[in-house]
């Protein structure tokens, strides 16, 4: 995927992540790729989310000789299929003041779209647009440097 990117015009990679990154507390590296424990599956999105960060910094470093800019969004609280199994009209009271997928999408959209950012790869956004800083976790170099190690690990066989 990354040769017709290099031959764009501004190439960029977004990341769809989520301030829940910064709720993922201690993260059990021996248990990343186990199912869910948790009832409610809350704790394994936030790990999912801060994993998104710190993948969109690292391949900004990787990436930046070949003009491929990467970033991370919070697209704020949107009233999508994830809320699914919250049963009515308990759905409808909770999701009514959410931003519609189309809200949701403008932090996406102005990452892979807006010229300004060219030069803020690696950078985490919140659903404003604004550049925020990530959580102490996604700015502690040895938990990146483990969790991107663990991520090659994982897709020997698929990348080869």
């Amino acid at each position: 995927l990354l040769e017709p990117l290099k031959k764009g015009s501004e190439p960029r990679i977004v990341m769809v992540s989520s301030r829940g990154h910064f709720k993922a507390g201690k993260v059990d590296f021996d248990n990343l790729r186990k199912p869910t424990k948790s009832l409610t599956g809350f704790p394994e999105y936030c790990v999912s989310k801060l994993a998104n960060v710190v993948h969109a910094q690292k391949l900004a470093e990787l990436l930046k000789e070949d003009g491929i800019t990467t970033y991370a969004v919070h697209p704020g609280v949107i009233a999508s299929d994830i809320w699914r199994r919250i049963p009515q009209p308990f759905r409808w009271l909770f999701t009514s003041r959410m931003k519609t997928n189309e809200e949701g999408a403008y932090s996406t959209i102005h990452a892979a779209s807006a010229s300004e950012l060219s030069s803020q790869s690696g950078r985490y956004y919140h659903e404003d647009g604004e550049p925020k800083t990530p959580s102490a976790l996604a700015r502690d170099k040895a938990f990146c440097d483990r969790l991107w190690s663990l991520s090659m690990d994982g897709l020997r066989g698929f990348t080869d």
